[in-house]
């Protein structure tokens, strides 16, 4: 790195005592990875187990699924069931399965096996890596981010003042006894302080609050990421007004990329059960608050007002 990016003091009271550009390229690459994380999480919490081998882990099937697109079960004589990553080595068959899968692991564990002893389980019927999607918010979220920390800035330092050498001192004591919120006489003498071609000048940079709106962008756009998850949400700004046609409308669209993704890790379960004869069963995250029709009455309506439509006969 050269010395241009570094100031006097690299450690000192200047934060991490680099330039302003880098700076602002360490805090988007913090900001970004921070969604990342997030919405990483969202996504690899969404579905439960029941009846996993004590050798396969949750997180790893889980992990796999996000990252590469799929995972791949198998027993192995000495580690038992194990659910691990693996890259296809062959054709594939008739339904555009790879015959042979080969597993090899940081830590040194190598296998090769085929479509007569492992099963290959796949995210959802795109049998792509989901983490792409991930990545594709967080980075829609960082520059929202970035955006609402820009306002503020800007906010903060809304007038800049014009004027020549000479009098850049009388110009920062009287801001300084504005911040005091001391009376500053000005005397206005050869220097042409307020008269003049060379007067000073204040330049109005004043720029409007947006950070509402961005945080109703912000809310928009990981409600478009939950329900690409499955997740069911409704957006805060929009459901003192929403109807239950447009909660169904909204609940299907979310049914469909939930039942996708669920549907996949059960037909590729039922393949385990057959095939090693075990009784393992996947469901979406009880933490959802809609059936798995995705279907809301009139009845069942939030206590929002207006939320399931008109008022019935009889309410006040």
């Amino acid at each position: 790195m050269g010395r241009g990016g570094f100031k006097r003091k690299p450690f000192g009271i200047d934060g991490f005592g680099y330039s302003q550009n880098l700076k602002q390229g360490f805090m988007w690459n913090v900001t970004f990875a921070n969604y990342m994380e997030h919405l990483y999480l969202l996504a690899v919490s969404r579905f439960t187990y029941k009846n996993l081998p004590p050798t396969v882990s949750r997180r790893m099937i889980e992990k796999s699924l996000i990252e590469r697109g799929h995972v791949l079960f198998f027993e192995n004589e000495i580690m038992g069931y194990l659910a691990l990553p693996s890259t296809a080595a062959s054709k594939v068959n008739i339904y555009d399965v790879p015959k042979k899968r080969i597993v090899n692991t940081a830590s040194g564990f190598h296998a090769t096996l085929t479509e007569q002893n492992s099963v290959l389980i796949y995210n959802d019927d795109t049998r792509t890596p989901f983490i792409d999607t991930v990545a594709f918010y967080a980075n829609k979220l960082t520059r929202l981010e970035m955006a609402k920390d820009a306002n503020i800035v800007q906010l903060m330092r809304p007038k800049v003042i014009r004027t020549n050498q000479d009098n850049e001192n009388s110009i920062r004591q009287m801001l300084n006894k504005a911040e005091l919120g001391e009376p500053y006489i000005l005397y206005e003498d050869e220097d042409n302080l307020l008269s003049g071609s060379d007067k000073t000048e204040v330049l109005d940079l004043t720029s409007p609050i947006i950070i509402p709106d961005i945080d109703r962008a912000k809310f928009t756009v990981l409600g478009e990421y939950l329900s690409r998850l499955g997740y069911n949400n409704i957006n805060i700004y929009k459901s003192e007004h929403l109807t239950v046609d447009e909660g169904n409308a909204n609940n299907e669209n979310i049914m469909a990329f939930r039942e996708s993704a669920l549907e996949s890790r059960r037909d590729g379960l039922a393949q385990v059960n057959r095939m090693f004869g075990l009784n393992i069963e996947v469901e979406f995250s009880p933490n959802v608050h809609v059936d798995r029709q995705g279907i809301l009455n009139p009845s069942e309506r939030s206590e929002r007002e207006g939320y399931a439509g008109t008022a019935e006969e009889g309410d006040e």
